[in-house]
């Protein structure tokens, strides 16, 4: 049977098939509808029918003294016994946030402290490997010495080269470098001029320390205060003992000079 096309039909059949169309459409529709009414008003049938036979039974109870229909809810007992146990499980969630909280403040405080001691040992190896025996003028009595360090003075007091100058300013790449401990600070102190400058705003390198000594090496030996007669002498290590806070002890061993 060869295909018809809708093109090749009458204006009229178009329109009588497409209106055919629309009324079967319409038909199917308000059936599905009133099966849509007929089974909610199945369902919903039995629910009313409950609620209805419930409260007459209760309003019958009532009528001739007896107890009332029971009531939906929690016993007293219930509601402590449920109180207790998330009391139980709230104790249980703040103890292990706060064991938790508490570890990373531990661990960020250590990480911290291996952070400073790591720039100290930096520091203090490059200052002291780049040591040279220059002396300067100024302190007390007018001349310092190329190094000099121990006693009540600072733990190292030295001119160290290769200080860079990226902005070409007028100075030279010397310059002079301090390391003492005040108020359980270890500080690098420097100054702008090698004669008769004062040091500038110290770096606190490493917090909490209580104790601090040094001693420094000779040809003969270790000495416990560097003061030598030559002002151009320089130690050929340097060992510097920190005492932390906590107990913990550090010794770090320096070359100078190097």
């Amino acid at each position: 049977m060869p295909t018809v096309l809708t093109d090749s039909l009458p204006d009229t059949c178009v329109r009588r098939i497409s209106r055919s169309s629309s009324a079967i459409a319409f038909h199917v529709l308000v059936r599905l509808l009133r099966a849509w009414r007929l089974w909610c008003g199945n369902v919903k049938e039995p629910s009313t029918r409950l609620t209805q036979t419930a409260a007459c039974r209760t309003a019958i109870f009532r009528r001739h003294g007896g107890p009332a229909a029971p009531a939906q809810g929690f016993t007293l007992v219930e509601l402590m016994v449920a109180l207790l146990v998330f009391g139980m499980i709230a104790g249980a969630g703040a103890l292990l946030l706060a064991t938790g909280v508490d570890s990373q403040a531990r661990v960020a405080e250590r990480l911290d402290a291996s952070a400073q001691l790591r720039r100290a040992h930096a520091l203090l190896s490059a200052d002291m490997a780049q040591a040279v025996a220059r002396p300067t003028r100024g302190g007390p009595t007018g001349q310092r010495p190329a190094f000099a360090g121990g006693g009540a003075g600072p733990i190292a007091l030295l001119v160290r080269a290769g200080w860079d100058n990226p902005g070409g300013d007028p100075r030279p790449n010397l310059q002079r470098v301090e390391y003492r401990v005040e108020g359980g600070r270890l500080m690098r102190l420097t100054a702008a001029a090698l004669d008769g400058g004062e040091p500038g705003n110290p770096l606190v390198l490493v917090e909490g320390v209580r104790v601090a000594t040094a001693r420094y090496r000779a040809d003969e030996g270790w000495r416990d205060v560097w003061d030598p007669v030559d002002p151009t002498l320089l130690p050929r290590a340097i060992e510097i003992n920190l005492t932390l806070a906590g107990g913990r002890s550090l010794t770090q061993r320096f070359m100078v000079a190097a």
